[in-house]
């Protein structure tokens, strides 16, 4: 029997210093969690709905205010998904989508030297503690294994630039658009006829303006003073913001706050601030895409360069198996989802272009979301999944996704009205399609 005590014993004795190190370790993970029982729970019933693409897309019917969807199958003027695509969304590291089309340019003129060495410390000064440094670190990650930094902690800007497109870096984001100049992207945007988008803004800067933490108010009022502040304003400070924290006398203090309390709010706060980031539309995105596509964004050589920047590895698994071509931008914040992409269907050999945004999405299915890449997954079947067209189909405005082609291929019409309908060549639709649609269904 003392056996056995002493055995219980020094099992519970180990497990509950196993338990102590591991909460030690991640303290910062347990106490966040802690602090976010209500935003963790907010949404939670839609989570087991929401396992399946199926069920996201009931999610989304019901929730018309939180997600822009729009697409078109080029050749196709019929071809069109339009669902909220008009309203103005975030748009997060979309943004790096101009940014990267103005290097190109720059580059394709000879205005910029793509050979200029840049310091990666000097980068790493715009990374705020605890606000994307996961991803910062990654991209550090990549450019060593590329070659790309030297021993001298060096990388050309070229790389960089390239390096932008794999890693959605906060921190490079800033250091590029800085380096590339506030007006110098105004008169990008006036050549490219964007009227629908924002200009973008660093985000340290951003964040810096608006961190419940750094101003000590509370979020809700910090919220409804920059909604009623006049449009621009706030990036006018953003701007401000991003340079002084470079190498500003408050850069100390402010890491100090940041690294402490980091921007003091809840999930949910946090979430509806970026209610104040620059915006697009899809409808707009998709506009460009096309132009893109057709190699006529800016030029035929900006667009060739972009088109390689943006491109998906074809080692990728879901590029290998369904795409001809495929290339994208993701970026994800807490609540949002934002995508742009244009994919040539294995199938049908139809390209399609798209811009998807979730925004202001409950913080409980947004954790799911993200643990499985749930949206990006989303967004590539709804150029070569039947099912989930349709589904999209029923509750989007006119979608028509490849008519007859030059192959004559039978079709068979999904609608399910005069004014919703969806058309898919016979061979691919869900029953016969080499694809596996159980995650759909």
């Amino acid at each position: 029997m003392k056996r056995a005590l002493k055995f219980i014993s020094v099992f519970l004795g180990t497990a509950l210093a196993i338990f102590l190190l591991v909460y030690t370790l991640n303290k910062e993970v347990f106490t966040t969690l802690f602090d976010n029982r209500a935003s963790l729970a907010e949404g939670s019933e839609w989570v087991e709905m929401t396992y399946s693409l199926k069920g996201l897309t009931n999610y989304i019917a019901e929730h018309p205010d939180r997600v822009s969807i729009a697409g078109k199958v080029i050749g196709n003027p019929d071809s069109t998904l339009a669902y909220h695509d008009d309203l103005p969304r975030t748009m997060g590291l979309i943004s790096n989508f101009f940014l990267l089309a103005g290097y190109a340019d720059g580059f394709a003129s000879g205005r910029i030297d793509p050979g200029e060495r840049l310091n990666w410390e000097e980068i790493t000064r715009y990374q705020l503690p605890q606000i994307g440094q996961a991803a910062h670190q990654r991209a550090r990650r990549i450019a060593r294994n590329e070659g790309w930094i030297d021993r001298d902690g060096q990388i050309s800007l070229e790389d960089a630039v390239r390096l932008l497109a794999r890693a959605k870096s906060p921190a490079l984001s800033d250091f590029l658009l800085i380096r590339y100049g506030r007006e110098e992207m105004n008169e990008l945007y006036g050549r490219l006829q964007l009227t629908e988008t924002d200009s973008p803004a660093p985000f340290s800067g951003l964040w810096l303006s608006i961190a419940p933490s750094i101003h000590n108010l509370e979020p809700e009022v910090i919220l409804e003073y920059w909604l009623t502040e006049p449009a621009g304003v706030l990036a006018d400070e953003a701007w401000e913001h991003a340079q002084y924290f470079s190498d500003g006398d408050d850069r100390s203090e402010w890491l100090s706050i940041l690294e402490a309390d980091r921007l003091g709010t809840s999930f949910m706060q946090e979430r509806d601030l970026l209610e104040l980031f620059p915006k697009t539309t899809a409808r707009e995105m998709v506009r460009v895409l096309t132009d893109l596509h057709h190699e006529e964004l800016l030029s035929a050589e900006v667009s060739q360069q972009l088109l390689e920047w943006i491109s998906h590895p074809e080692d990728d698994p879901a590029v290998r198996r369904h795409f001809d071509r495929y290339v994208a931008l993701f970026d994800e914040w807490v609540g949002m989802f934002a995508g742009i992409d244009i994919g040539t269907s294995r199938y049908t050999g139809d390209t399609t272009v798209q811009a998807v945004f979730f925004d202001r999405i409950h913080i409980a299915v947004w954790f799911h979301m993200s643990s499985n890449h749930m949206h990006e997954d989303f967004q590539q079947r709804l150029i070569y999944d039947p099912a989930l067209i349709e589904a999209v189909a029923r509750f989007a405005g006119r979608i028509t996704t490849p008519q007859e082609t030059a192959l004559n291929r039978p079709s068979v019409n999904i609608g399910h009205s005069a004014n919703n309908t969806a058309t898919i060549p016979l061979q691919y639709t869900a029953k016969n399609i080499a694809t596996d649609i159980s995650f759909y269904e």
